[in-house]
């Protein structure tokens, strides 16, 4: 039921969990570096780009098979406790994977095959949206 003279006033959180940022530049301008800094930090790396950050817990990520893993494992709540920060690098190559991932699924070499009837992008789209959203949602 709804309650309107319940409703308490939005108070404005000054840390950043729950919210998603991108980091974009140029390569070797110190975005990995500067992520590896937030707090609890896992780096999920598509590529190696972490081999110069001393401490920094890396998963390698080769196949997007290994993203869904990732998030089954963040479900564990030992793992929410010790992760707080979630950094993608880089989110271009996740994006390949997952292309290829539904291609894959779909029997096709390219998303825009099969027109309407096999929508290739469409669900790119939406597996891209549902795994990033759930990361999100695990807080």
């Amino acid at each position: 039921m709804i309650n309107l003279l319940a409703l308490e006033p939005h108070k404005v959180s000054r840390d950043l969990s729950g919210y998603i940022t991108y980091l974009y530049g140029a390569p070797g301008v110190g975005k990995t570096t500067l992520a590896a800094k937030f707090p609890n930090v896992l780096l999920l790396a598509t590529e190696k780009g972490y081999s110069a950050l001393p401490g920094v817990y890396a998963q390698d990520i080769t196949r997007w098979s290994d993203i869904k893993e990732v998030i089954r494992e963040l479900k564990k709540p030992e793992v929410k406790e010790r992760f707080k920060t979630i950094v993608i690098d880089t989110i271009d190559v996740a994006a390949a994977y997952c292309d290829k991932y539904i291609c894959n699924q779909l029997g096709i070499e390219t998303l825009g095959e099969g027109g309407w009837t096999i929508n290739g992008w469409a669900r790119y789209k939406k597996e891209l949206e549902d795994t990033f959203r759930t990361i999100t949602n695990l807080g």
